[in-house]
């Protein structure tokens, strides 16, 4: 069974069970949201199944009435904070650090194998002219340069 990450969210599964288990115990939203520092309405989205269908059906009325550009904008900013996110972590997590650089290890890994599926340089994509060979003619040659700039 694959483990689900959740790189941005605040709510896990293991928060969102402690969260169920102390409204059950009477705890009201806001002390629920203030032991586990997230926004109160935070708390009554995840607990209250009306509340999560209500906000998901005026998030996708707002989404219908969004221009082209207004998406765009949007998605950018979206972008934006998660480059943000990602490289703030990278310099102060030593752990996520690891695990960025497993994933992209990963994805480059599967990028060079479909390439060899498809007959494609393993390393720009180009056509390769003979199948002999893993990479095209100028990948080759940049190897060959570089190596003979080393021996000199």
């Amino acid at each position: 069974m694959k483990v689900k990450k959740y790189r941005w969210r605040k709510v896990t599964p293991q928060v969102l069970l402690e969260m169920k288990i102390l409204k059950e115990g009477g705890i009201s939203y806001k002390r629920i949201a203030e032991l586990f520092k997230i926004n109160s309405s935070t708390v009554l989205y995840h607990l209250s199944p009306r509340e999560k269908k209500e906000t998901l059906k005026r998030s996708k009325e707002y989404n219908k009435k969004m221009t082209k550009e207004q998406k765009k904008e949007k998605s950018k900013r979206s972008k934006q904070y998660q480059k943000e996110y990602i490289m703030d972590r990278y310099h102060n997590d030593k752990e996520f650090r690891e695990r960025y650089k497993r994933s992209v290890r990963k994805s480059h890994k599967k990028m060079r194998d479909r390439r060899r599926e498809l007959g494609l340089c393993t390393k720009c994509g180009g056509k390769i002219e003979y199948k002999s060979y893993k990479d095209c003619n100028k990948c080759r040659e940049k190897a060959r340069n570089s190596y003979h700039k080393c021996k000199r």
